[in-house]
């Protein structure tokens, strides 16, 4: 008689058939590997894949904070939300910094902090995320708001473009905080299945942002810039895909448009093998709810 795997061979078993429902191909060589057919391993799986603890990794991905536009209380409960599960990785998928000053649009003369208070506001908020999530692996996308620096300094101070003190790293202080740099518009993959980046669309409506995004390079994966939340679904022959919108963090009522169509919030992207499952979290009136708990 054929014995069930037991133990670590159950969990190794449980993750490889999960990932063989997207690689049909593995099949052959698992039922192999183990010594059964396929109606044992499909009877093994059910059994074993409710009971067997699986690796889980979680994401938080955060966006748009516009600091020093960042809303504080959004910004306070979605930094509780993300110390308390202590993601292993955590993405801050573009514009931490609004640079306001560098701005080709009309702008308000009552700002009158200077670039450099800005800066020390958003590098504030990268110590604060730091030091709740000692052990994640932060990684810090430019966005179009915090690229308005390079266009600056490479359109009306190019002498100055070349200087290592100017570059966000260096201003940021990111190696300090063991925060990794992702260049403007170059986004990342995680689990080589799930794509994280800023993103360049923005459509008027919730969801519209998603579905354009994923019309325009496929796969699966999350977009802030938009500033709304919002997600899209597509079925076809090689399986389920999504993508999703990521809300933002920053004030709901800035002095340069009158009551935008955005909504305050971030997702935590949950891997189990090489599948994930995303939960958008929005807020509302400055509060949350994740996991039954209500952060205010």
């Amino acid at each position: 008689m054929i014995k069930r795997p037991q133990g670590e061979k159950a969990r190794e078993f449980v993750l490889r058939w999960s990932s063989s429902f997207r690689h049909p191909e593995q099949k052959t060589q698992i039922l192999k590997d183990y010594n059964c057919g396929f109606r044992t391993a499909s009877e093994w799986y059910r059994l074993l894949k409710n009971s067997t603890m699986l690796p889980h990794k979680k994401q938080a991905v955060i966006n748009d904070l516009h600091a020093p536009f960042h809303d504080r209380q959004a910004v306070k409960v979605c930094f509780a939300v993300i110390k308390a599960i202590q993601p292993q990785e955590i993405d801050i998928a573009g514009d931490l910094l609004d640079f306001y000053q560098l701005s080709k649009f009309d702008k308000n003369p009552v700002q009158i902090a200077t670039i450099q208070e800005h800066i020390n506001i958003g590098h504030e908020l990268l110590v604060e995320l730091r030091d709740d999530n000692p052990n994640a692996d932060i990684y810090f996308h430019i966005g179009n708001h915090c690229d308005r620096l390079r266009r600056y300094l490479w359109s009306i101070a190019k002498e100055l473009a070349g200087l290592d003190c100017l570059e966000l790293k260096e201003l940021l202080s990111l190696d300090k905080l063991k925060i990794k740099l992702i260049e403007y518009e170059e986004g990342r993959v995680v689990n080589d299945v799930f794509s994280v980046s800023h993103g360049s669309i923005a459509s008027i409506h919730s969801a519209f942002t998603a579905k354009r995004t994923f019309e325009k390079q496929g796969g699966n994966g999350i977009v802030g810039h938009s500033h709304r939340g919002g997600s899209f679904y597509k079925t076809d022959k090689f399986g389920t895909h999504g993508y999703w919108e990521n809300f933002c963090l920053c004030d709901l009522e800035p002095d340069y448009i009158k009551h935008p169509n955005w909504q305050q919030g971030f997702s935590i992207v949950n891997y189990i093998g090489d599948r994930f499952f995303v939960e958008q979290i929005p807020i509302v009136a400055g509060k949350c709810v994740y996991g039954g708990r209500l952060y205010q």
